[in-house]
Order: C-alpha cells, then sequence, then structure tokens
C-alpha cells in the first residue's frame, strides 16, 4: 500500500536558506510566507495597544518638554520660584542680621548713657561698615547676578530702616539726611557686588569680595593712614590727597548729610584730632554728601562692564573649546 507523504515542516527549512512557507501557501502582510493573516478581534487589540503606547509616549515627551522649558532665566514662574528659593532666606536673614547689628550699637549706646547724638553717629559708623564688609561677602554666594544683587543690595536696604529709625529718635537726623546716606550706602554696595561678579568660580568671588572689602576698609580708614601720604608734600598737592582721601570716605559723607544740623567734623571730634593729619598738615576740603555716591556708582558701572566683558570673553573660548572637540 502506498502512504501518503509526509506533511512538510516549515520550521526544519529555516535554517537551511530555503523560505518556508505557510501550510496555505498564502503569504503574510510583511512579504514573508509564514506570518498568518491576523484576525479582527487580534488587530482590535493590538491597535488598542498600540494607540495607549503612543498616547502616554506623547504624553511623557509634552512632559519632559515642558519640564526641560522650566529653566532659570526662561521668564517663567518655576525660574522665579528657584531664584527665590536660592535666595529669599539668605536675603532676609542678612536684612535682620543688618537691623540688629546696627540698631544693637545704638540701643547700647544708649544704656551707657551717651548722648543720643553721639548713639547716633555709632550706629551710622556701623551702618557703614557693615555694608563695606557685608555686602561684597553676600553677593559672593549668588549664583547669577540677581541672586548677587539682592543677596548684598539687602544690606543697604535694612540700613535704610535702621536709619528711619535714628531719624524718628534723633532730632539731628533729618528725613533728607536719611534718603542721602542711604544712596552713599546703596553706591558703595554695588560698588562690592560689582567686584564680585569679575570672577567666574565661587571661589575666585570669595576673592574678590575680600579685596573689594579690604579697598572699602582702606577708604573707610583714610583719616589714619593719610597724615604718611601728605607730610613733606607741596601745599597743593598735599591739599589735593586729603580732598580724594575725604571725598572716597563714605562716612565722611555720611556725616557731611548732618554737619548742618549736627554741628559734627570727623576729623575735627576729640579723639580724631589727635590721630589725623587732615586740617593740620592740609586744610580739608568743603563737606558734601554726593561725592561718593558719584565715586562708588562709578566704580560699580565700570566694574560691571569689566565684569560682562570677562562673561563674554570666557563664553566665547567655551564655544571655540566645544567646536575644536
Amino acid at each position: 500500500m502506498t502512504q501518503p507523504p509526509a506533511p512538510e515542516n516549515v520550521y526544519e527549512n529555516r535554517g537551511m536558506g530555503v523560505p518556508p512557507m505557510s501550510p496555505t501557501g498564502v503569504p503574510g502582510p510583511s512579504g514573508s510566507p509564514v506570518e498568518h493573516a491576523e484576525t479582527g478581534d487580534q488587530h482590535g487589540r493590538d491597535g488598542r495597544a498600540t494607540h495607549g503606547q503612543v498616547a502616554r509616549a506623547t504624553g511623557n515627551a509634552g512632559f519632559h518638554t515642558r519640564s526641560q522649558g522650566a529653566t532659570p532665566g526662561a521668564g517663567n514662574g518655576w525660574s522665579v520660584r528657584q531664584f527665590l528659593a536660592e535666595n529669599l532666606w539668605a536675603a532676609t536673614s542678612a536684612a535682620i542680621a543688618t537691623i540688629a547689628v546696627e540698631m544693637g550699637v545704638f540701643a547700647a549706646g544708649l544704656a551707657w548713657r551717651m548722648p543720643r547724638l553721639h548713639a547716633a553717629l555709632a550706629a551710622l559708623a556701623v551702618c557703614v561698615l557693615w555694608t563695606a564688609l557685608a555686602a561684597p561677602v553676600l553677593a559672593a554666594f549668588g549664583r547669577t547676578a540677581m541672586g548677587a544683587l539682592l543677596r548684598g543690595g539687602i544690606v543697604a536696604d535694612a540700613s535704610l530702616a535702621s536709619l528711619l529709625v535714628l531719624w524718628a529718635a534723633c532730632d539731628e537726623m533729618t528725613f533728607p539726611a536719611a534718603l542721602k546716606i542711604y544712596c552713599i550706602l546703596a553706591a558703595v554696595a554695588l560698588a562690592g557686588i560689582a567686584a564680585t561678579r569679575l570672577a567666574r568660580t565661587p571661589a575666585g568671588r570669595c576673592a574678590c569680595a575680600v579685596a573689594a572689602s579690604a579697598v572699602l576698609l582702606a577708604a573707610l580708614a583714610s583719616p589714619f593712614w593719610i597724615g604718611g601720604s601728605i607730610h613733606g608734600q607741596t601745599r597743593a598737592t598735599a591739599e589735593g590727597v586729603a580732598a580724594a582721601a575725604v571725598y572716597a570716605n563714605p562716612f565722611y559723607a555720611a556725616t557731611a548729610c548732618l554737619t548742618e544740623t549736627a554741628r559734627f567734623v570727623w576729623h575735627q571730634a576729640p579723639v580724631m584730632y589727635r590721630i589725623t593729619r587732615i586740617g593740620d598738615y592740609a586744610a580739608a576740603p568743603p563737606l558734601l554728601w554726593y561725592p561718593a555716591a558719584i565715586v562708588y556708582l562709578s566704580a560699580a558701572g565700570v566694574l560691571a562692564i569689566l565684569a560682562a566683558l570677562a562673561g563674554g570673553v570666557r563664553r566665547r573660548f567655551a564655544a571655540t573649546d566645544t567646536h575644536s572637540n
């Protein structure tokens, strides 16, 4: 009896270079003869799954796109929240510390039964000294220019609150004088802030802050070191050096706002009269409040321009290195 031929095993022919055939001999959708035609139910299930995966992928892509768009400096609410999260607590702490230090000196002077004017002058000296020291240091920890401006500028803004307290507590402090002193403090703070933006790294900004504070301290201490600079000079040279030292001194400018009401001149005070040579080796210039504000505002503008130019040069070098690599 003749045996019927055995059905061909299509799976055994795959490794022999022979294209396998489906049992029906009808090629599948992709051209392969082993693929079976999909039924309606199967296509519906796969179609729903595919559409769901596409929807989920599209939604995830949109989510990532929105997250990447919310970067600092993009002008959206997220960047503002990040800016406040980075700087608000530091600025608030600096403001509280500023008012506490300045008003603490005024309260201590009153507690020691100093005349109210002398206590106010001591608090004013601390306002200027604290601004010169704290504004650059606080600005150095700002990651961005706006963060540095907020951290350092809050020192001068908080000092305005202290000046208003002195205006309310001391008859010699007038409201226009308080505003003039605030302009001087703001100019000093801006100069210190701009100096910190010359560097790119946090360590470099801290070094610039220390250097700025040192320069401001030297300007504040001009009555103590001016004697060696004007001793033995001609009268015109000595008076020119004395005028530069006085007009670059923020405390001289601050006390100039009180000269008319308080009749106070720093180098004519009983203690300073034996120390400084201003008024001895050289005549002191007329005391004015605005030269110091102009000097430090000009310095702040020059330093800000230099910082912007330095940042542009660094970005250009970074772009060149990126293209070369």
